[in-house]
């Protein structure tokens, strides 16, 4: 089932969007051959990866969005989403995959806007300690948390980058992990 533009503009919620991730991830091969051929370390590396690229884009300056190909647009594809907070967006699409694959419980509804404002050097390294713990429901409160507090709707990032993976072929040109 390829996930349409109204699919994604219904992720507004926790479930919403573990299931177009999951849904998303699963249509792209990611999870070919069942959960036991993906190792949780492979997952969990991929967090860590969106957690030091949300770092990089902190580090340049690029909190909000910006685009890499102002060429996309006129070509008729959509501009792939860089920055801050679509690092953070990353991170949740592979938070909310790896939720609908093993079937965790982390529905962070409840404990979202608890108010913490932090630095995004501070965000960025309580998100590293808390995958490595694999505290879920933290790490998805931390950035919920954080946006709000910064005043950035963080579930329009995530449906703007969903629709840009919607786009990506196949386990992104075949990349292993």
């Amino acid at each position: 089932m390829a996930f349409t533009e109204s699919d994604i503009a219904k992720v507004t919620d926790w479930q919403s969007l573990v299931r177009v991730s999951h849904g998303m991830a699963l249509e792209k091969g990611w999870w070919d051959g069942g959960i036991n051929a993906r190792p949780i370390g492979d997952i969990i590396n991929n967090f860590h990866a969106e957690v030091s690229e949300a770092w990089e884009q902190y580090r340049d300056g690029r909190i909000a969005t910006w685009y890499s190909d102002p060429n996309a647009v006129l070509e008729g594809r959509l501009p792939k989403p860089e920055g801050f907070y679509v690092e953070l967006a990353d991170l949740l699409i592979r938070i909310a995959d790896a939720t609908g694959a093993h079937r965790i419980s982390c529905d962070p509804s409840e404990i979202i806007n608890q108010g913490r404002s932090q630095t995004e050097s501070r965000t960025i390294t309580f998100l590293h300690g808390r995958i490595v713990l694999q505290y879920f429901g933290d790490i998805v409160d931390e950035c919920f948390t954080f946006a709000v507090d910064n005043e950035h709707d963080l579930w329009a990032t995530i449906r703007e980058k969903l629709a840009y993976n919607a786009t990506r072929p196949y386990r992104h040109g075949g990349k292993r992990a």
